[in-house]
């Protein structure tokens, strides 16, 4: 199936230099021996905290702490800007996580370690490849170890200069579905709660129509949990809580997903899933979406 994906801009900075009487200033640049003196050069490694989410949140996170975390690459989104000779990636603390608090990860553009190639202006989801200290590729619901300095702090997100990246193997526990509630219709109608980590119980099935805008598509989901929910995000892919493309012209068998070991399931199969509820807007019937992360067989 076409899917529609990202497009790329760009964001330039200039900064030009007058006088008060509007005529430019030279520049005045060291003399050499001050460039090359011990004081110039004497550059110390800084000291790195190894830090987790529940710290990334809270307020010992300052801006110029630099820090060492491990975390998930998350999608590309459908907008995409660099910022003069870099770009940002996000990291989340869950694998296939799209919404919530995440790390805004910069890093030069460049095929060098420690840097992201230049995506296309118009890419996919596949595109995303980011250069790890090792020279080997990391790229979407890859697990990896960032270190960094804050630049920024707020309330959903934190951004990060990289320093170095490392890709790590993904030893998923499902220890982390212990995290997870029910989702019910008293968590939908509360406006205050809104990403909760959650799960519902039913069936998957393909709908009358699929439009997919960046790497997920929208399915129907059977289930009796609560009554706000009637339908599902899943990310297309190979790998684990992910499914098959769907082709322009089928039918129920070509839904095929895979549970968080990898399983191949589908449309018959009973199921629990294991995501995110993000509130959209209170005011319509529909109240928010479900991003599907991981799936388990019942």
């Amino acid at each position: 199936m076409k899917r529609i994906f990202g497009i790329l801009a760009t964001t330039s900075l200039f900064l030009f230099l007058t006088n008060c009487g509007g005529e430019s200033r030279e520049a005045i640049i060291p003399a050499e021996d001050e460039l090359n003196s011990e004081e110039n050069t004497d550059i110390t490694e800084p000291e790195y905290i190894e830090t987790n989410w529940d710290w990334l949140q809270s307020d010992n996170n300052e801006i110029d702490t630099y820090i060492i975390v491990e975390g998930y690459i998350g999608q590309l989104s459908s907008m995409i800007f660099t910022y003069g000779d870099e770009m940002d990636f996000s990291l989340f603390p869950r694998r296939h996580q799209q919404e919530g608090f995440k790390i805004s990860a910069y890093a030069p553009i460049g095929d060098e370690p420690g840097q992201i190639h230049e995506l296309k202006e118009k890419y996919t989801p596949d595109d995303l490849k980011i250069v790890c200290d090792d020279g080997s590729i990391a790229t979407t619901n890859d697990k990896v170890r960032i270190k960094g300095r804050v630049r920024g702090k707020y309330d959903d997100y934190c951004s990060v200069d990289v320093q170095s990246i490392s890709k790590l193997t993904d030893n998923f526990s499902d220890r982390i579905f212990e995290n997870a509630v029910e989702l019910t219709q008293q968590i939908i109608d509360d406006t205050t709660q809104n990403n909760v980590y959650s799960y519902m119980d039913g069936q998957l099935s393909l709908p009358i129509s699929i439009f997919s805008m960046t790497g997920d598509i929208s399915l129907d989901f059977k289930q009796g949990n609560n009554k706000g929910v009637k339908s599902v995000s899943l990310s297309v892919g190979d790998g684990p809580g992910q499914m098959n493309d769907i082709p322009d012209n089928y039918s129920s068998k070509d839904l095929i997903y895979r549970d968080y070991k990898g399983k191949e399931l589908g449309s018959s199969d009973n199921i629990r899933v294991y995501g995110l509820w993000h509130q959209i807007n209170h005011t319509t019937d529909r109240k928010g979406d479900f991003l599907v992360e991981e799936i388990v067989k019942r």
